[in-house]
């Protein structure tokens, strides 16, 4: 009788099957779902008997059940996993692996301008500087490691950064291109002498700076809580407008680096290379009308850095022109 049974053919002295197991992912993120698979040249893995355990409990068994998928154990648990092959000849191969899940955090922050007291994270823009940030969450022994002796392993596209990989290395620093493209940035963290591992890939996507106009109250300064977007009532004398340019590579609002320029109905108010701040002016609220505003930014250097806004200045003087709101826009200044 013939039969194209691997198990059924004679090994060579001395020599060992070998099963190779695969873990997918590689490195497993804590309480994740985890598939693990084996293959052997040697033996016929579809006739055999596979039986998968691991140190928690978890189990599978089943004639040519190559794949088992478990949960991973919280962060510092070292889970065991055996995988128990009996082949038809009642022989038995075994294979064992551990999975020591850690967690890791990537911060992603744009080296970009944001204005005092602004709450939210400075945003990568085309040609700015983004800095990321691994905050790892490695346990061993007990003991939460130390961030800065652990090694980190750096990839951008898939490519690895040895330069900027190392121990300690926990934060890196890239350049945003002309061409404003999207890129991913992968870290793997390892505790030294350890099985210990975290992985951890992110896309980098850049974003628009933007300008936002705000009232400059000379009570309370700058008035953050509400930009102007639409429409703005000025029925007083005198009332200052500040521009705040958002996620440019500049220090201040008033940075050399910046251009500002500020238009009513298309026409340049005063001088075009006006700065950030702008008053307007109504002397015995003399003038009355609907003027379109407009205030752009942009960064001398790096020219993919630039926004504007619009928004209607609602002049309310003594004598408010309906008509000529009615009309359309009118130039009041």
């Amino acid at each position: 009788m013939q039969t194209s049974s691997v198990d059924a053919q004679l090994l060579p002295p001395g020599f060992k099957e070998q099963v190779t197991v695969t873990v997918l992912p590689s490195v497993p993120s804590p309480n994740s779902s985890v598939t693990a698979s084996i293959e052997s040249y040697s033996t016929n893995l579809q006739r055999a008997t596979i039986t998968w355990a691991t140190s928690d409990g978890q189990k599978a068994q089943g004639v040519g059940k190559t794949k088992f998928t478990f949960t991973s154990p919280p962060t510092g648990i070292i889970q065991q996993v055996v995988v128990t092959i009996t082949k038809e000849s009642g022989e038995v191969l075994s294979e064992n692996f551990t999975v020591a899940p850690a967690g890791v955090d990537l911060l992603v922050s744009g080296e970009t301008y944001t204005p005092p007291f602004y709450k939210g994270r400075s945003l990568f823009t085309p040609q700015s500087i983004v800095t990321i940030a691994a905050i790892p969450e490695l346990i061993t022994g007990g003991v939460r490691a130390d961030p800065k002796k652990l090694i980190y392993t750096w990839e951008k596209n898939d490519q690895v950064l040895q330069d900027i990989s190392g121990y300690g290395k926990d934060t890196v620093r890239f350049v945003g291109s002309v061409l404003s493209q999207p890129f991913m940035v992968t870290v793997t963290v390892e505790a030294p002498n350890s099985d210990v591992r975290a992985r951890k890939r992110i896309a980098v996507n850049p974003t628009n700076p933007k300008v936002l106009v705000y009232e400059n109250n000379p009570l309370y300064g700058n008035v953050f809580e509400k930009a102007i977007t639409s429409r703005f009532r000025f029925d007083r004398e005198e009332v200052g407008l500040t521009a705040i340019p958002y996620f440019f590579s500049v220090e201040t609002k008033n940075d050399r680096a910046l251009s500002y320029v500020w238009l009513e109905n298309n026409a340049a108010i005063k001088d075009p290379a006006l700065g950030a701040d702008l008053t307007f002016t109504n002397k015995d609220l003399l003038r009355s009308g609907l003027s379109k505003i407009v205030v752009g930014a942009s960064h001398l250097s790096n020219m993919l850095q630039n926004a504007r806004i619009d928004f209607a200045l609602d002049v309310i003087g003594n004598e408010t022109l309906e008509t000529q709101i009615n009309q359309g826009n009118v130039t009041v200044f």
